[in-house]
C-alpha cells in the first residue's frame, strides 16, 4: 500500500491510496511520479474547490440581494423565504428555524419548510421545547457551535429519535445563530444529496447572520410603526392641539388643533407653519422654531398669541419636543388655549389693584392677618397712627400686643375667637395704642379670607377710629349738663326774687311809719 498526499501548495487537500499485492513494487521513483500525478490532482481540487467557494458565496450574495429586495408583509414573512434561500443554497431539501431564548432556555418555532409539511404526518406538532428534552438537535446550543450527522441514521449517543409521522432525516446540519453573543435562533437543513462539509457551515452561519440583522432591524422598524400608530391614537385624543412640523411643513394635526385653529386638518396641512401666529408674535416663533432645530431641547414656554379662522385673537402657550415621524427628525408641539385663563387672570389683577388702592388709600386703619396671628401687612393710615416709620417695623410682629392698649387685650381675644366659631366681627369698640402707648378708640371688624377649599389664607382687620366722636360726644353731654344746671338756677333766683320784693315792700311801709331818728330804722335801712 502506498499512501500519495494530494497537495495545493503547502496544504494537504486529499490522499491517493495505491494498492499492490505484489511485494516491492512501489520504487522510490515510483512515488515521486505518482506524488507529481497527486500535486497536479491536488492543484486541480484546489482550484475547483475554490471554484466551488466562489459561486457558493456568489449564491449566498444572490440570497442576500433577494433578501434585501424582498418586500415582506412581516418579519414572519421575511424568515420564511430566508429558510427557502438557506435551503437552496445548501442543497437541501427541508428545513427549519426555532426561536432561542437563553433566559428561559426554550425552543419556540418559528418557520418549518414546505418541504417538512409535505413528508410530515404528525397532527399536532409540538412547537415548543426545552433545551433539557432536546435531541442531537440542541446540541447546537449546548455546544455553541454547528452540528453535521451526514448518516443521520447511524446510532449517535445523543439521538433521541422523532416522533412517527415526522419526515425522514438522512443527512442534518444545525447551526446556532447569534446576536451580541447571545443565542437568538437555530436553523437546521436536511437531506442533502451530497455530505454537509465545512463550506455548508460557513456559507449558512454567513447567510442567517446577515438574514438576523435584517430581521433585527426589521422588527425595529415594526415596533416603532406600530409605537407611531398608538402614539397616533394618543395624539388624536389629546386636549391639547398637537402639531407635528417636518422640514417647516406641518405633517401632522389632532383633533384638537381643528378646534383652536377652526381650520380642518388638511387646510391646517397645506399652511405654512407661521401663518397663525399674531402680530409680533410671529418673530418669536420663528426664533423659537430656529433655536429647537439646532437641537436647543431646554428653551422654556412661550406664550403667544395665534388668530383662528373667524379672525379671533387667542392666547396660547406653546411647548416643543424633538422626536422623529416617519422615521425622519421633527419637531412635535403642543399648544394649549389659556385665552379663558388669560382673561380671569387680568381680571384677577384688575380685583388686587382696585383692591390694593383701597387698602392703601383707606382712611381706616386696615390690616392683613396671618392665620397665626401676625402681621403681614397694613396701610399707611394704620402705620401712621401706631407712630411706625416704616413697615417693615410692624410686619411680622403679633397683631394683639402690637396694636390693641392692653386693657383691650383680652376682649380682642374673645372676639377673636368667636370670630373663629361664628364667622362674625363687625361694630366691636375696643382701645388701640400707638408706639408712643397713646391709646385711641376704634370700631373693629374682622373679614376672612379663604381658599376654594375653604382654608384660610388671611383675615382683614378694619378699624374705625372713634376717638373724636367719642370726645365730642363726651363734650356734648357736659354742655348739655350745664344748661340744665343754668335753667334751673334761673327758676331758683326768680322765685327769691319775688320774696325779696315783697319783704322789700313791707320794709318800706314800715320805714314810711318811723321817724328818722326811731331806733329801728337804721335796722328796717339795713
Amino acid at each position: 500500500v502506498a499512501l500519495i498526499p494530494l497537495r495545493s501548495g503547502n496544504e494537504r487537500i486529499g490522499l491517493i491510496q495505491l494498492n499492490d499485492t505484489r511485494r516491492n513494487m512501489f520504487t522510490t521513483e515510483m512515488i515521486e511520479f505518482y506524488e507529481g500525478i497527486g500535486q497536479s490532482i491536488g492543484i486541480v481540487l484546489a482550484r475547483k474547490q475554490a471554484e466551488d467557494i466562489v459561486l457558493k458565496d456568489e449564491s449566498r450574495l444572490e440570497s442576500l440581494l433577494k433578501i434585501a429586495q424582498y418586500q415582506e408583509k412581516s418579519v414572519q414573512d421575511l424568515l420564511d423565504f430566508a429558510l427557502d434561500e438557506a435551503i437552496r443554497l445548501t442543497g437541501s431539501k427541508i428545513g427549519y428555524i426555532y426561536y432561542y431564548y437563553e433566559d428561559r432556555q426554550e425552543f419556540v418555532l418559528n418557520t418549518w419548510s414546505k418541504g417538512i409539511m409535505k413528508e410530515c404526518s404528525i397532527q399536532e406538532p409540538q412547537t415548543v421545547y426545552q433545551l433539557s428534552k432536546t435531541g442531537v438537535w440542541g446540541e447546537a446550543v449546548r455546544q455553541r457551535k454547528p452540528i453535521i450527522l451526514n448518516d443521520f441514521q447511524a446510532a449517535y449517543p445523543l439521538k433521541k429519535g422523532y416522533p412517527a409521522g415526522h419526515a425522514p432525516l438522512y443527512k442534518f446540519l444545525t447551526i446556532p445563530v447569534f446576536s451580541e453573543n447571545k443565542i437568538v435562533a437555530v436553523v437546521g437543513v436536511a437531506n442533502k444529496n451530497e455530505d454537509y462539509d465545512r463550506d455548508d457551515v460557513r456559507q449558512l452561519t454567513l447567510l442567517m447572520d446577515s438574514i438576523w440583522k435584517i430581521v433585527e432591524r426589521r422588527r425595529v422598524e415594526e415596533m416603532l410603526a406600530s409605537s407611531e400608530a398608538r402614539h397616533r391614537v394618543l395624539l388624536e385624543d389629546a386636549d391639547a392641539a398637537i402639531f407635528v412640523v417636518q422640514d417647516s411643513k406641518f405633517k401632522f394635526a389632532n383633533n384638537s388643533a381643528e378646534a383652536l385653529t377652526g381650520y380642518s386638518k388638511e387646510e391646517i396641512l397645506a399652511t405654512d407653519i407661521l401663518s397663525f401666529f399674531y402680530g409680533s408674535d410671529v418673530q418669536k416663533a420663528q426664533d423659537n422654531y430656529q433655536k429647537r432645530l439646532s437641537g436647543n431641547d431646554m428653551l422654556p414656554k412661550l406664550e403667544l398669541r395665534i388668530t383662528d379662522k373667524s379672525g379671533v385673537i387667542k392666547w396660547v402657550i406653546l411647548s416643543a419636543l424633538s422626536t422623529e415621524w416617519e422615521y425622519k427628525p421633527a419637531l412635535i408641539y403642543f399648544i394649549q388655549d389659556i385665552s379663558e385663563s388669560k382673561i380671569a387672570s387680568s381680571m384677577l389683577r384688575t380685583s388686587e389693584k382696585r383692591f390694593n388702592e383701597f387698602f392703601e388709600h383707606a382712611t381706616n386703619y386696615c390690616y392683613m392677618i396671618s392665620p397665626e396671628g401676625y402681621i403681614l401687612d397694613l396701610n399707611s393710615s394704620a402705620l401712621s397712627i401706631l407712630g411706625y416709620g416704616s413697615k417693615d417695623e410692624v410686619i411680622g410682629r403679633p397683631m394683639i400686643t402690637t396694636v390693641y392698649a392692653p386693657k383691650s387685650r383680652d376682649r380682642v381675644r374673645a372676639l377673636l375667637s368667636r370670630w373663629e366659631d361664628t364667622g362674625v366681627l363687625e361694630n366691636e369698640e375696643v382701645s388701640i395704642s400707638g408706639k408712643d402707648g397713646e391709646e385711641r378708640e376704634v370700631v373693629l371688624s374682622y373679614t376672612a379670607v379663604k381658599d376654594d377649599d375653604g382654608n384660610l389664607l388671611h383675615s382683614i382687620s378694619i378699624q374705625t377710629d372713634i376717638t373724636e366722636r367719642k370726645r365730642l360726644l363726651e363734650e356734648q353731654a357736659r354742655l348739655g349738663k350745664l344748661e340744665s344746671v343754668g335753667t334751673l338756677a334761673g327758676g331758683i333766683a326768680h322765685d327769691f326774687n319775688n320774696i325779696l320784693q315783697a319783704i322789700n315792700g313791707y320794709t318800706q311801709l314800715l320805714l314810711l311809719n318811723k321817724p328818722p331818728d326811731h331806733p329801728d330804722t337804721k335796722k328796717l335801712i339795713q
